[in-house]
C-alpha cells in the first residue's frame, strides 16, 4: 500500500514539472495571444470532460470489481458521444450570441475542442477502469505517458515544425 502512494505521489510530481516545462515553453515561444486561445481551448475541453465524469468518471471506480467491464464500457462510450452532441448542440445555441461564442470558443477550433474533449474522456474512462480494477501502476504509466506525449508533441510543434501560435 505505501509503496502505491509513494509512486502515485512521485508520478504526481514528475506530471507538475513536466506541466511547468510546457507552460514555460508555451509562453516564452508561442506569445500571449497564442497562450490564451489555448488556455480558452483547455478551459473548454475540461468543461466537456466534467461533463462526461458523469458516468464515466469516479462511478467506473467503484463499479469496476463489481461489474463486467463491457456493462461500464458501453454506456460510458454511449454517454461521452452524448456529451459531445450536447456540447454541439450548446455550441450550436451560443452561435446566436457572438459576443459570448467569441469569448467561449476560439475561432476555428470548435471541431478541435469537441475531439480532444472526446479523446479526453475515452482516456478518462480508461484510466477510471485502471483505478477501479486496482492497477494503480499501470494507471500512474498512463497517466504520466499522456502529459509526456504532451510535452513531445509540443517540442515537434515548437521546434521542429517552427508552430508559434495555439496550434502547437
Amino acid at each position: 500500500m505505501f509503496k502505491q502512494v509513494l509512486m502515485t505521489t512521485g508520478a504526481r510530481l514528475v506530471n507538475a514539472v513536466i506541466s511547468v516545462v510546457m507552460v514555460v515553453l508555451s509562453t516564452r515561444w508561442m506569445g500571449a495571444e497564442a497562450y490564451g486561445i489555448a488556455g480558452i481551448i483547455l478551459l473548454d475541453v475540461t468543461v466537456i470532460a466534467m461533463a462526461n465524469d458523469f458516468f464515466g468518471g469516479s462511478s467506473l471506480v467503484y463499479f469496476a470489481p463489481r461489474v463486467s467491464l463491457w456493462r461500464l464500457l458501453i454506456p460510458s462510450y454511449i454517454w461521452a458521444v452524448v456529451v459531445v452532441v450536447l456540447a454541439i448542440a450548446a455550441g450550436m445555441v451560443i452561435s446566436f450570441f457572438p459576443m459570448i461564442r467569441l469569448a467561449v470558443i476560439p475561432e476555428g477550433y470548435a471541431l478541435h475542442i469537441l475531439l480532444i474533449s472526446f479523446l479526453v474522456s475515452l482516456a478518462g474512462i480508461h484510466q477510471n477502469l485502471l483505478l477501479g480494477k486496482e492497477q494503480v501502476a499501470n494507471y500512474n504509466k498512463v497517466f504520466s505517458l499522456q502529459i509526456l506525449m504532451q510535452l513531445v508533441g509540443l517540442v515537434f510543434m515548437l521546434f521542429i515544425l517552427k508552430v508559434r501560435d495555439a496550434r502547437a
